[in-house]
């Protein structure tokens, strides 16, 4: 015959049932609260960027992939990630550079995008993911983390002069470079052994960045040490746990149609740098 189950074990089973909910609960907190580390799912590709520790880092991609998401993602992560400083530089990280296009630029992508990914609830005044926003006459300047990071936010509009000063250890770029900066940026990181990271769409056709993506045949690459990626949509159909995205083959057919060139498909289709002045288009 069977035993009826003591109250003893009753309540032992109930404490556990308990225990594993009260962890569960946690462990869903401590994910709606770190939304740039377990908001949403990786791309094989984002994932690769994001734990990339390359010095230089190139990401030419098709539009709206999560592209600039991605980067912001590995921002907020490297500037409250502590227990990867000692491999990433020999010293505390203390200033973080992001440039975008102009400071409208940064003011809508920080309501929009920014403020999807920084720690939220109860993190927001945590001793290490804890920030703050740095603002000047309603502008957004920048963030400052409880870890002791401040992330400043710079713009291409500016003369090259106004990126003369600073020591920093990390530079991510969004969109596409005026070349003329990026002798300045990269000397700003020359100190602390920094790290350099720019996403994009080819949009703007410079040279430097053709020579650094997709060099002809018999050209000389520009830093053939980085990391690069050249990322379509087609790459985007999954993510790399295998479930579905929302793009699909009828969506992109779409956004083809919509092109109005062979090379604009090249560009925001397949992520290709193409330079159309001149009918110059890389092999």
């Amino acid at each position: 015959f069977m035993r009826e189950p003591s109250q003893k074990s009753l309540t032992e089973k109930l404490k556990k049932q308990e225990e594993r909910l009260r962890l569960r609960e946690e462990r869903m907190g401590y994910m709606r609260g770190l939304p740039h580390l377990h908001g949403w799912k990786w791309y094989k590709w984002a994932r690769e960027f994001f734990e990339s520790t390359n010095r230089q880092n190139f990401l030419c991609a098709a539009n709206q992939i999560s592209k600039s998401s991605t980067q912001i993602r590995k921002a907020i992560h490297w500037a409250t990630a502590k227990d990867l400083w000692p491999e990433l530089w020999n010293h505390q990280p203390t200033q973080f550079w992001y440039l975008y296009p102009s400071q409208e630029v940064v003011n809508i992508e920080f309501e929009l995008k920014w403020k999807q990914f920084l720690p939220k609830d109860e993190y927001k005044t945590h001793p290490v993911y804890g920030w703050k926003e740095i603002k000047d006459r309603g502008d957004i300047k920048g963030i400052r983390f409880n870890s002791g990071v401040f992330l400043f936010f710079r713009t291409y509009t500016k003369d090259t002069q106004h990126l003369q000063t600073g020591t920093v250890d990390a530079i991510f770029c969004d969109e596409e470079l005026p070349e003329e900066h990026y002798d300045e940026l990269i000397m700003r990181l020359s100190a602390t052994d920094g790290y350099f990271h720019m996403v994009f769409t080819a949009t703007l056709g410079q040279e430097l960045w053709r020579l650094t993506m997709e060099p002809q045949k018999g050209e000389e690459e520009k830093f053939p040490q980085a990391a690069k990626w050249t990322v379509s949509l087609y790459e985007c159909k999954t993510y790399e746990d295998g479930t579905l995205s929302h793009w699909t083959e009828e969506k992109i057919a779409l956004v083809r149609a919509r092109c109005k060139s062979h090379a604009a498909v090249l560009r925001r289709v397949y992520g290709r740098f193409v330079v159309e002045k001149g009918r110059k288009y890389p092999t």
